[in-house]
């Protein structure tokens, strides 16, 4: 039992003393009954200051929950109770949107644009025919691709010209490099031991890759040097078949190119069957007069 004023609602609950209710029922003065009922229960009544404000300012009214109260019920929240209060917020709004479409099918408003919905549910999403199927990794994107206009001529002439430039460096460097290499290896290898010319080659194609690696970075520097750009296209237009078809038709002109450059050297290295021949007519033609 309790009395009807909020403020002696606490102490009348705690206190352990029978003969509280004789002063109570005899009607005495507010001043009086506190300072009895204080004096009284000093030892077993341990009155908070928020008890009593609450007590005070809610016993009679009940006040809304504003934004600031709300923060500062939260504030006072640990983690473990705030997550469980945020649990049940989103699990009551799925029950009320449950029942709100209990008995459709999918309503429009839950699908996107390609009629599909656009994402994986999390708690507190529901689905009105309830569950969601389960959509393939590429299914939106190919569907956002059809609707992204494909490159024109001009532009994949463009592309194929910019993707072959780097190569066409590429190419010179790996065959100038190995014939270069090929010949030295051959000319200082052949003279204290048996070495073919295909072996010379290949060593100096094995120099050549490893040189291809390290320099490969400055071509590409180089090339963004002579402001060599490429069209204006977005990565989904890149990533179009035709794109990359003119991408690898163009890297392959390139390397072509290059490495027919890249063959200079065998205008400038002496042709050695020829020295040998002239050598041995020579040889021939001095002991045939003799």
């Amino acid at each position: 039992m309790y009395l009807n004023r909020p403020l002696f609602k606490i102490p009348y609950k705690h206190c352990s003393y029978s003969n509280v209710i004789p002063y109570i029922s005899k009607h005495i003065s507010c001043v009086l009954l506190k300072s009895k009922l204080k004096a009284m229960c000093q030892q077993n009544v341990q009155l908070s200051t928020a008890q009593v404000f609450y007590q005070e300012e809610s016993a009679d009214t009940v006040l809304p929950l504003t934004k600031d109260r709300a923060r500062e019920l939260v504030m006072r929240l640990n983690v473990e109770e705030r997550t469980n209060l945020t649990t049940t917020l989103q699990e009551i709004e799925s029950d009320k949107m449950k029942d709100e479409y209990k008995g459709q099918l999918a309503a429009y408003r839950w699908r996107s644009k390609f009629g599909r919905p656009s994402r994986v549910p999390s708690l507190g999403d529901v689905d009105p025919t309830g569950s969601y199927c389960p959509l393939p990794e590429d299914w939106l994107y190919k569907k956002y691709a059809e609707t992204i206009p494909k490159p024109t001529k001009s532009q994949l002439i463009a592309l194929a010209v910019h993707n072959s430039i780097p190569f066409i460096g590429f190419g010179f460097l790996d065959n100038f490099f190995m014939i270069t290499f090929g010949d030295s290896i051959e000319s200082s290898m052949g003279m204290f031991m048996v070495i073919s010319t295909m072996a010379a080659a290949a060593l100096g194609n094995t120099l050549s890759d490893v040189l291809g690696i390290g320099l490969s970075s400055y071509v590409e520097r180089g090339v963004m040097k002579l402001g060599f750009h490429g069209p204006n296209l977005s990565p989904i237009q890149l990533d179009m078949k035709t794109s990359r078809v003119f991408a690898n038709l163009g890297r392959t002109l390139g390397v072509t190119i290059g490495c027919i450059l890249g063959m200079t050297p065998l205008l400038f290295i002496k042709n050695k069957d020829a020295d040998n021949k002239e050598t041995e007519n020579k040889t021939d033609l001095e002991t045939g007069t003799d």
